[in-house]
C-alpha cells in the first residue's frame, strides 16, 4: 500500500476548501498517483459530470425493470398453459378406459352360462334312459336297419337255436307288462352254444330294428347286417320278473293285418280252433282260419300226432309274421292244448 505524507493531505484538502469562482476539476487518478488512462481529464465530456447522471442511467437498470419482464416469466403463466396439461386431464378420457367397464359387458359372456344350459344336453343323456322302444319299433316308427338301443327289455320267451358257425339263437323280449305293442323278436343276437338266460331276465339290447324283410309286415331287432355279428346283449342286474301272461284274442283277429302291429312279438291266447292242414316236416300245421301255428320254439316231433280235424280248447303262444303269414308259436308243448 502507499502512504503519502499529511502535508501533502492537509494541501489538497485546503486547495478544496478555498473559494473559486469556477471549480477546477482534479484529477484524482493523478493526484493519487493513480494511472492517467483511466483519467477523467481524458473524457472529451467535459461538464458531462451529468454523465455522472447518466449513472442515472444506470436507472436504465430500471430497464431491469425488463426483468419486469421477467414478469414475461408471468409467461411462464403460459406454463399454465402446462395447465393445458390439464387436457392431459383429457388423460382422463383414459378414464374412457373406464369404458373398458363395458368391459364388464364381457360380463354377458356370463351368459355363456347359459352354455351351462348345454348342461341340457344332459338331457340328451335322459333320452339315453329312455333309449328306442318295443313300442316305436312295432310301430314302424324306426326306420329300417336303424341302430337302435333298447335300455332295458324282459325275454319273454325260450330262444330258437340256429345251427351254424357260430351257433346263434333267436328269442322274443317285452316291456314286462301285457298290453299292444309290448313285445319284439329279437333275431340272431346271441352266441355260442348255449343260451346264457332264462325267461324273466332283464336285459340291454344294442343293434338294428327294421322289417326282416323289405314290405313285410315283420318288425325286428337284429344285426344291422341281418347277420352273425357281435354280442351285444348285456344282463342288467335287476331281479328276473315273471313274463305276463298271455292275452286272449280271437283267432280272426290275428288275421287282420290292422291288428298285427299290436300283437306282434306279445303272448297271445286263442281259443276252440280246429286243424285244417296237417304238420309239415317242420311241424308247421294250419288252421281252418288260416291262421299257422308253428314248432317254432319247441320240439317238431310232438306234432306228429296231431292230424286234420284235431280241435284245441287252446294254442297259446308268441304271435308274429313271416312273409306276411300270421303265425303263432307255442313256447311249449303244454300251450296246446287238445279237447
Amino acid at each position: 500500500m502507499r502512504h503519502f505524507p499529511l502535508l501533502t493531505v492537509l494541501v489538497v484538502l485546503t486547495s478544496i476548501s478555498i473559494g473559486c469562482s469556477s471549480p477546477t476539476k482534479v484529477d484524482w487518478d493523478k493526484l493519487l498517483g493513480g494511472d492517467d488512462k483511466d483519467s477523467e481529464l481524458t473524457d472529451t465530456d467535459s461538464g458531462n459530470s451529468g454523465d455522472e447522471g447518466n449513472t442515472g442511467n444506470s436507472g436504465d437498470s430500471g430497464n431491469t425493470g425488463d426483468t419486469g419482464n421477467s414478469g414475461n416469466s408471468g409467461d411462464t403463466g403460459n406454463s399454465g398453459n402446462t395447465g393445458n396439461t390439464g387436457d392431459t386431464g383429457n388423460t382422463g378420457d383414459s378414464g374412457d378406459t373406464g369404458n373398458t367397464g363395458d368391459t364388464g359387458n364381457t360380463g354377458n359372456t356370463g351368459n355363456s352360462g347359459d352354455t351351462g344350459n348345454t348342461g341340457d344336453s344332459g338331457n340328451t343323456g335322459n333320452s339315453g334312459d329312455s333309449g328306442t322302444t318295443i313300442s316305436d319299433i312295432q310301430q314302424g316308427n324306426i326306420a329300417d336297419k336303424t341302430a337302435i338301443t333298447v335300455n332295458k327289455a324282459m325275454i319273454i320267451s325260450p330262444a330258437k337255436k340256429h345251427a351254424g358257425n357260430p351257433i346263434t339263437w333267436t328269442f322274443f323280449v317285452g316291456t314286462g307288462t301285457a298290453g299292444d305293442y309290448s313285445g319284439v323278436m329279437v333275431f340272431k343276437k346271441v352266441e355260442g352254444d348255449t343260451f346264457p338266460y332264462a325267461e324273466g331276465d332283464w336285459i340291454k339290447i344294442k343293434g338294428a330294428a327294421g322289417s326282416y324283410k323289405a314290405n313285410y309286415d315283420h318288425y325286428q331287432i337284429q344285426n344291422a347286417a341281418q347277420e352273425v355279428g357281435p354280442n351285444e346283449i348285456t344282463k342288467l342286474s335287476d331281479t328276473a320278473g315273471t313274463p305276463p301272461a298271455a292275452i286272449t284274442v280271437s283267432a280272426d283277429d290275428l288275421m287282420n293285418k290292422s291288428k298285427h302291429a299290436k300283437y306282434r312279438g306279445s303272448l297271445v291266447k286263442i281259443e276252440n280252433v280246429k286243424i285244417k292242414t296237417a304238420p309239415d316236416s317242420f311241424g308247421t300245421f294250419v288252421l281252418e282260419n288260416d291262421l299257422y301255428v308253428s314248432a317254432y320254439l319247441n320240439n317238431k316231433d310232438d306234432y306228429s300226432t296231431y292230424a286234420v280235424g284235431t280241435e284245441f280248447t287252446s294254442i297259446t303262444g308268441m304271435f308274429d309274421v313271416y312273409y306276411d303269414v300270421p303265425i303263432v308259436h307255442p313256447k311249449t308243448i303244454e300251450n296246446l292244448v287238445k279237447k
